[in-house]
């Protein structure tokens, strides 16, 4: 300040400046100014209970001062959250505002969309409400109106509505208001669930009932969650054990004895052991099979009794012939005249009479049973597989495969005379039924010697190929890792050359802005001077844009004094520094602190401007 005459009175003058120091004390950062008796204020406040108190005085000032500039300002919040919540006929806004117009704005269009319910107004005023949030907050309660009860929140850009809706149009309407106009800059989600369904009207109805192997599948049309259930216990009692696979859909259009007629047919192709029953309207059709005409007889009547009136039953019931055991079974002899037999057989019996055979038929052989008892019923199929071992007998090596009603026999003869001999015999006594093949080849004496000879000479090829193959391979994998070596240290390179690029980019910034601002501190103390804020804020916000690098903050002085007291002064005054932007918000451990004293002027300290180019804070970032 500078002594000067024009002054307004004295009294309304000093109480102008106290009246704006007062003013000033409430706000995080901001500007008082007196002009005459003209007053300005402007700046953030510290709290909402500050912003309230600066807003309620600047309505009362002192005498002679004239209020010229009110922009003061309300904290900013992060995340800047809002929200309305409908429940028991109040409604609750709550969270922040951006000013006092809109949340008078709000307040309006409540009262008015929601004229008979209680109001709680808990809203503050702050900053930092991103750009739109207005007409947001505006959609969000068009979509509330719509619903018995819920809520609209806002966190950032992220917005949800949620709640209860009397049907499911109604809750369509909630989220077209909801959506319409909403600003695109904004993540909207919604969660609203309707008391009544609005079920689709089936026409025709049907309902299907597949039962066929474990699985029962249930599919079509439902009319109601009781309905469904008493169908899911009629066909898991009918049915036991088996995986009820339910895909029936809610729907209206029933006809009279939907249920009845239902149950009847499930009734039925549960005596069946499987089967269906599609119901369309007022007809029924149940299908299966069964062992025998009795059964299918006594099945048709059953179901159609039950069905009474309730439906036109049409039961179609088909006979069923007991199939030949569908078995695997194998007998394989090797050339060291050892035979394996393994596989299911139909019984017991079965199984003894294949061994009595196989003692009769390889005598002198080991005989290795691994045959299983798989309780059929056949009194063709243990023939079929004695014949396949009888043609076994005859082969140098080989095996007889019988699966399902296909008898295949394989291996090598020891002359077109037994080859041929074996053809004719399995065409011929095969049983009724079953289907019998072979895939014989010749193998004479000469003929077996001299594929031993060829094969230890393809062995002895193969060897040395593979050698070389694997020569070749060891080499060309010796080759791609040092390819990917050289890749991979080129990348790492790279990145470490960009991560040096963008710590010097970041320190540059800090070290302009720090050159360019004021960082000071009381004469011979680490107390950080007010006049710094400014510029240690800025460089509070300049850490965090980098803020995967560490940043050493280093503190030097003139040449006054002792050196080891200049040492722990500059150590404080460091400290102080990094303190003051691990509270603004840069994370601790990415500061660390150091001072030198003066032992690194970057002038003489021959003149008091020297000496203050030496009393200085140095800012280095790293990137490693």
């Amino acid at each position: 300040m500078k002594l000067a005459r024009g002054a307004p009175p004295k009294d309304a003058w000093l109480g102008g400046i106290g009246y704006g120091l007062k003013q000033l004390a409430a706000l995080k950062r901001g500007v008082v100014e007196l002009t005459g008796a003209s007053l300005s204020v402007a700046g953030e406040a510290r709290d909402f209970t500050s912003y309230k108190g600066v807003k309620k005085s600047l309505q009362n000032l002192p005498q002679g001062v004239k209020l010229v500039s009110d922009r003061v300002t309300a904290p900013v919040v992060v995340p800047y959250t809002w929200s309305a919540k409908l429940a028991a006929s109040q409604l609750v806004l709550s969270g922040y505002v951006p000013s006092e117009k809109l949340r008078e704005d709000i307040f309006a269009q409540v009262k008015k969309g929601f004229p008979r319910i209680a109001i709680v107004d808990r809203m503050e005023i702050a900053d930092g409400a991103p750009e739109g949030w207005a007409n947001i907050a505006v959609a969000g309660l068009g979509g509330l109106g719509k619903l018995q009860e819920g809520s609209i929140e806002i966190a950032a850009r992220e917005v949800t509505l949620s709640g209860k809706a009397e049907d499911e149009a109604t809750a369509e309407l909630a989220r077209s208001l909801f959506k319409k106009d909403a600003p695109k800059a904004f993540k909207l989600a919604d969660n609203i669930k309707f008391v009544r369904p609005t079920l689709p009207v089936a026409s025709p109805f049907v309902t299907r009932i597949d039962a066929k192997g474990s699985a029962v599948e249930l599919s079509g049309s439902v009319p109601t969650d009781a309905a469904r259930a008493a169908i899911l216990e009629a066909v898991k009692a009918r049915l036991p054990g088996r995986t009820v696979n339910d895909k029936m859909q809610l729907a209206t259009g029933a006809p009279a004895g939907w249920q009845t007629c239902l149950a009847a047919g499930v009734s039925g192709i549960g005596r069946l052991g499987g089967g269906a029953v599609h119901l369309t309207d007022g007809r029924a059709e149940v299908v299966g099979e069964a062992d025998d005409e009795a059964l299918a007889q006594a099945v048709t009547g059953e179901v159609r009794a039950a069905a009474s009136r309730a439906c036109e039953a049409d039961v179609k019931v088909a006979l069923r012939a007991a199939p030949e055991p569908n078995l695997t079974w194998r007998a394989t002899r090797s050339i060291d005249n050892e035979l394996l037999l393994e596989g299911d057989v139909p019984d017991a019996a079965t199984r003894s009479d294949l061994l009595a055979s196989a003692a009769r038929y390889f005598a002198g052989a080991k005989i290795t049973d691994r045959m299983m008892v798989a309780n059929a019923r056949s009194q063709i199929w243990g023939a079929v597989a004695d014949l396949g071992l009888k043609s076994l007998a005859r082969l140098r090596r080989g095996e007889a495969v019988l699966s399902r009603q296909d008898l295949l026999v394989r291996g090598e003869a020891a002359d077109a005379a037994v080859a041929t001999s074996l053809k004719e015999q399995i065409a011929r006594d095969v049983g009724k039924g079953y289907t019998g093949r072979d895939a014989i080849e010749v193998r004479t004496d000469a003929a077996i010697w001299a594929e031993a000879e060829a094969k230890k000479k393809a062995e002895a090829e193969r060897i040395a190929l593979d050698a070389e193959a694997a020569r070749k391979a060891d080499e060309a994998k010796r080759q791609a890792d040092a390819a990917a070596l050289r890749q991979k240290q080129a990348a790492d390179t790279a990145v470490d050359t960009k991560r040096k690029a963008d710590a010097l980019r970041c320190q540059t910034l800090i070290r302009s802005a720090a050159a360019e601002g004021i960082i000071q501190f009381e004469r011979a103390k680490a107390d950080i001077d007010r006049k710094s804020f400014p510029t240690l804020d800025q460089l509070t916000r300049l850490a965090n844009d980098c803020p995967e690098f560490k940043i050493s903050i280093e503190g030097h002085t003139d040449a006054e004094g002792t050196d080891e007291r200049n040492q722990r002064l500059s150590d404080r005054r460091a400290k102080a520094v990094a303190d003051y932007l691990a509270k603004a918000g840069v994370q601790p451990d990415r500061l660390t602190s150091a001072g030198y004293g003066a032992a690194r002027p970057i002038a003489p300290n021959d003149t008091a401007e020297n000496r203050a180019k030496n009393r200085r804070i140095e800012f280095e970032v790293k990137a490693n």
